[in-house]
């Protein structure tokens, strides 16, 4: 393999190496042939200053690059969650507030505005935000009937960087009952911020005393563990 690379290195110089070494015979006093075996003999050993130099400081400059960005990159990933985490538990707080405040609409800012957005419940699956506010204002035609709104127990897992997947319960206060149950809602992070794309919201029987209440406001309930929607 040496013997091999130093024939490359003694091969027959070309006209242009023959005109670069006539050149350099001005300032170094040598034939043309000797400032191109010379040239070429230094780049074998690899001296300070030859081809095979630099390109070892290039290789250990990207080598220090990759480092630092291996070091940054885990505590730009450990970031995200807590960040995502932050602005979806506001929406969910801003949407509560809306909610207890009598404002339908501004409770549906957390949902994406869009004909893809979907809604599951007891009546089955609607498709579109309009579609989704129009049921709530149908169900709730006022503030009486919409009693106050809580959110607990919120679980929060991030599937990717843009999406997020939230189970919580819900809680209705009213006068005469207190209906509650559970909620799964997917996420995405939009352009405008983090926005509800689906969501599946269940009512949780919990005695034959609290489906009779229920049905008051979901309409009837076949049997316990029916599931209706807030």
């Amino acid at each position: 393999m040496r013997n091999w690379v130093k024939s490359l290195l003694l091969a027959p110089p070309t006209e242009a190496q023959w005109a670069e070494g006539r050149n350099q015979k001005v300032l170094t006093g040598k034939r043309p042939e000797e400032n191109y075996r010379c040239r070429f003999s230094h780049r074998e050993r690899g001296s300070r200053g030859s081809v095979l130099g630099r390109g070892e400081a290039v290789r250990q400059g990207w080598a220090l690059i990759l480092f630092l960005a291996a070091s940054l990159n885990p505590a730009v990933t450990r970031s995200e969650p807590a960040d995502a985490d932050t602005a979806i538990r506001k929406l969910l707080d801003d949407q509560v507030a809306a909610w207890n405040r009598g404002d339908v609409v501004a409770f549906m800012e957390g949902y994406w505005k869009s004909p893809q957005t979907t809604f599951s419940g007891a009546s089955g699956v609607l498709r579109g935000w309009q579609a989704v506010l129009e049921r709530y204002r149908r169900q709730y035609p006022d503030r009486a009937a919409m009693g106050r709104l809580s959110f607990s127990d919120l679980e929060i897992s991030l599937l990717a960087p843009n999406a997020a997947l939230v189970l919580g319960h819900w809680q209705l206060e009213h006068a005469q009952d207190r209906p509650s149950g559970v909620f799964t809602l997917v996420l995405r992070k939009l352009p405008e911020g983090w926005r509800i794309v689906h969501d599946h919201t269940s009512v949780v029987v919990r005695s034959p005393e609290s489906a009779v209440r229920s049905s008051v406001l979901f309409g009837p309930l076949v049997a316990i563990g029916a599931q209706g929607t807030f």
